[in-house]
């Protein structure tokens, strides 16, 4: 069971994520983490990690957990942004606004915690998939209501 912290974390954290640049990497990570993070992982943990970035009021957020499901049914969900509300709590509209390769852009309607309204982001999208291997998307606010 999460602790108190956690979910009050998860709660003001998760309906912000879309605003916020972020990292979401496949089953390759895990390879590369600490035996204390692999037992937190394993436990089902949700771990957050932030730093500030010079020059911007947003900070870069990681989160690293596990979804015991194969990639190939959880990539096409991170894939297309336009399916983001019917799969992320929070997102009320997603549109995409362009796509070139590997990179898109997205326009997200984003419900607020405790009827705090909405707001509105735009994100750009980097995917990185070498099939077996790794799955990595990484997003990064380029513009919106704050």
């Amino acid at each position: 069971m999460p602790s108190a912290r956690t979910l009050l974390c998860l709660l003001l954290v998760l309906p912000l994520l879309p605003l916020m640049p972020l990292g979401f990497v496949g089953t390759s990570h895990a390879g590369r983490t600490d035996a204390k993070t692999k037992v937190r992982l394993e436990r089902g943990e949700i771990i957050i990690y932030s730093k500030k970035v010079k020059g911007s009021l947003l900070p870069e957020v990681k989160m690293l957990g596990v979804v015991d499901a194969p990639m190939k049914r959880i990539w096409p969900l991170l894939e297309d942004c336009r399916r983001y509300p019917k799969t992320m709590r929070g997102i009320k509209k997603a549109t995409l606004i362009s796509q070139e390769g590997d990179r898109t852009r997205c326009r997200l309607v984003v419900a607020l915690p405790m009827g705090l309204g909405e707001l509105v982001s735009i994100t750009d999208a980097v995917m990185t998939v070498r099939p077996g291997k790794k799955y990595k998307r990484e997003w990064s606010f380029a513009g919106g209501d704050f």
